[in-house]
């Protein structure tokens, strides 16, 4: 009777680090599919980078050979169970802050860099129209 009763425990816990299992995995593809969409190409934020291909964004990890994929987006890609645990320590550790921080310091790059070319828009604009008048009154 009491090994029937420790392979009943043992199968529901099997069971339920199964499920469990899935919706780390499918947690990890999710928040790593967001991170896809709003982060720079360049991300290298502890050791995760953005690696764009013709149809795809991946959030992956590590380098070369030892690369592991968090997320593929848009596929339905899921990442291993090992994966997905370290990814969710790293958010758990301030990931997504540190992303946060990168994807605003890129914002306000892009902020400085486009009042440049507005100022310069406007000064080349007002240069044509010197020369347009200039080019009129002869």
């Amino acid at each position: 009777m009491e090994i029937i009763n420790s392979l009943k425990r043992l199968e529901r816990a099997g069971a339920e680090n199964s499920r469990t299992t899935e919706k780390l995995r499918q947690g990890a593809a999710q928040v790593a599919d967001l991170i896809c969409e709003v982060a720079p190409a360049d991300l290298g934020v502890k050791g995760y980078h953005i690696v764009v291909a013709p149809f795809h964004r991946f959030l992956a990890l590590g380098e070369g050979e030892k690369e592991t994929y968090v997320s593929i987006s848009c596929s339905g890609y899921l990442p291993p169970r090992e994966t997905a645990l370290a990814f969710a320590k790293d958010v758990a550790n301030g990931l997504l802050d540190e992303i946060a921080e990168r994807v605003e310091m890129d914002a306000s790059e892009a902020s400085e860099g486009l009042a440049v070319l507005r100022a310069a828009s406007e000064a080349v604009k007002k240069a044509k129209e010197s020369r347009d008048a200039a080019l009129r009154s002869e």
